[in-house]
């Protein structure tokens, strides 16, 4: 697909954090809309990697060789990557032009609710860390919140696992601080997506846009919450809508 972006806007860089159990070339689709797209891959990346804390990853990503001398740019993350993203967005929102969402939780999980998570998620470092790859992949392929939705095939040599393991703990959702007030004041240049069968993640979208913190809010017809890789189409043509409504503010 052909993209109708002004020139400078496709110059912009266009900085992408991947998913758990993401790979750099899972953005490769951006191409279209983005002359200079930068994949971090923080699995690989001593100065991101999951052994640190959420705090400590926002400065340190603001510090990194390939976006410490950028003036300006546009930041995408999918899932844990867009919570990644959403750390690092806080920490200096002035020099990002637009921030896009996909699939990725914004708030912090009830307290209610974070005792649970905790456990699950040191469960779920323990099977990374233990069991047979495809035994475990399987069993985070067979989650609630994967339904009606595709991964391509993840290779275990890609990963070290206790970088795996790091990122289900040290990157739980129950570590997320309340950001709806910053997102809030520079609402007009983030955008949220998610798939239209997602019903976690549209519907916590929704709400966020019907309480102001959100303005720009994309459901993506037959997608799950693997968006990027059921409608990956659909999903350059929301951003690429979005950057020019940006640029026109």
């Amino acid at each position: 697909m052909g993209s109708c972006l002004e020139k400078y806007l496709r110059q912009i860089p266009l900085i992408s954090l991947h998913g758990f159990l993401g790979v750099p070339g899972d953005f490769s689709f951006l191409k279209s809309i983005s002359d200079s797209i930068v994949h971090l891959d923080y699995f690989k990346d001593p100065l991101l990697s999951p052994a640190h804390s959420w705090a400590e990853w926002g400065v340190r990503f603001w510090q990194h060789p390939q976006i410490k001398d950028l003036e300006s740019l546009i930041l995408v993350g999918y899932s844990l990557g867009g919570r990644l993203a959403t750390q690092a967005f806080i920490q200096a929102p002035h020099r990002v032009k637009a921030l896009v969402l996909i699939s990725s939780a914004i708030e912090p999980i009830p307290v209610s609710e974070r005792d649970l998570r905790q456990v699950q998620d040191e469960k779920w470092a323990e099977s990374f860390l233990t069991q047979e790859w495809n035994d475990v992949i399987r069993a985070w392929n067979s989650q609630k919140v994967f339904l009606n939705s595709q991964e391509p095939e993840r290779h275990e040599d890609h990963y070290h696992r206790r970088s795996l393991a790091q990122a289900l703990v040290n990157w739980s959702p129950v570590h997320m601080l309340d950001v709806n007030s910053v997102l809030k004041q520079h609402r007009e240049k983030i955008m949220v997506i998610a798939g239209e069968s997602d019903s976690k993640y549209s519907q916590a979208f929704l709400n966020l846009q019907e309480r102001g913190v959100i303005s720009h809010l994309q459901i993506i017809s037959n997608a799950g919450h693997r968006t990027i890789f059921d409608q990956p189409a659909a999903v350059t043509h929301a951003i690429e809508r979005f950057l020019q409504d940006v640029d026109k503010k």
